[in-house]
């Protein structure tokens, strides 16, 4: 071999072994990519399986919860059936619409006791309340004595055949046993309830009648708030409704005067707040306990209703629920 053919051998193998290089260097580049890759895939991997795992995780617990629901409620129907098939318990009749008449009295302007302020507010909350059971609400304000008596009366004269129940809130100054018309008479809230009894009222026989009453039965304080009080001197009075199937509620207890804010009653505020929310599951005297529990448990504090009942069986103002 000649010198010129070594040299050029030793050319093309030097070229050669600096071609490998370079493609062993390109090699490791591309290695290093592919794994850096791969680390990437894997990490996206691992990420879109665990929120898949979320995913499936979360629909399984929605699906579990809308079968709980499901049997909770079936459940519930099921001890609704088995509660009103009992013949130990006994409901009202709620069949009607409208279930019959709530007569809304308020008194705030009188000829000279003084004016029962912000109080207007509270006749619209008693309103929608009782609306929304399906009553025929009548709204009345500022009546004198015979006014007062006269609308009772003719209430009680009044054909309620075609409803199951009467409802009377009266809001108003009192004193204990009384409440004041717009011209300061003192009426006896059990006179005003005699119209409606069943011996008087024989449309209503057998059918509830409930009052709520919103004013002050004395003079001693529950709470240092603006009240319905008139100082007056307090007379004893026994709460005992002779006649079956009435409920009434007073806003305090025999011998207390009753609240009012800026915004209104606390107690018709509390009888609109428990009605709307349990009035679809819950009884009457179930719900007044409710109220009284939220009226002591509320930030004023220390106030409580009372309420006297000869009803014989449960009031739902829904109906059979």
């Amino acid at each position: 071999m000649t010198e010129d053919t070594r040299e050029l051998v030793e050319q093309y193998m030097d070229a050669d072994r600096k071609y490998v290089q370079q493609m062993q260097s390109t090699l490791c580049q591309l290695e290093e990519k592919l794994r850096q890759v791969t680390a990437d895939r894997d990490r996206l991997v691992s990420a879109k399986d665990l929120a898949d795992k979320k995913r499936i995780r979360a629909t399984r617990e929605r699906d579990q919860l809308a079968k709980d629901r499901l049997r909770v409620k079936d459940e519930n129907e099921r001890l609704k059936k088995v509660l009103f098939s009992n013949k130990t318990v006994q409901v009202y009749a709620m069949n009607h619409y409208p279930k019959g008449v709530c007569l809304i009295i308020n008194n705030i302007n009188f000829r000279g006791l003084p004016s029962r302020v912000e109080a207007e507010a509270d006749t619209g909350r008693l309103a929608r309340v009782f609306g929304s059971f399906d009553f025929k609400v009548v709204t009345l304000q500022d009546l004198d004595h015979s006014k007062m008596i006269d609308v009772l009366m003719r209430q009680g004269e009044d054909d309620h055949s075609n409803y199951d129940c009467f409802v009377c809130c009266i809001m108003s100054h009192g004193t204990t046993g009384k409440v004041f018309s717009s011209n300061d008479v003192g009426i006896d809230i059990l006179e005003l309830i005699k119209p409606l009894n069943a011996k008087r009222c024989t449309s209503l026989k057998g059918k509830p009648k409930l009052f709520f009453i919103q004013a002050c039965q004395g003079e001693r304080h529950q709470s240092p708030e603006r009240t319905d009080s008139l100082f007056d001197v307090a007379v004893t009075s026994t709460f005992i409704a002779k006649e079956a199937d009435i409920f009434y509620g007073l806003a305090t207890v025999p011998g207390y005067t009753a609240i009012r804010h800026d915004y209104g009653a606390p107690y018709v505020h509390h009888l609109e707040w428990t009605f709307t929310k349990y009035g679809k599951t819950h009884d009457l005297l179930t719900m007044m306990t409710m109220v009284n529990e939220n009226m002591n448990a509320s930030e004023q504090g220390r106030l409580v209703s009372s309420f006297h009942s000869t009803l014989r069986k449960k009031v739902y103002l829904c109906g059979t629920v």
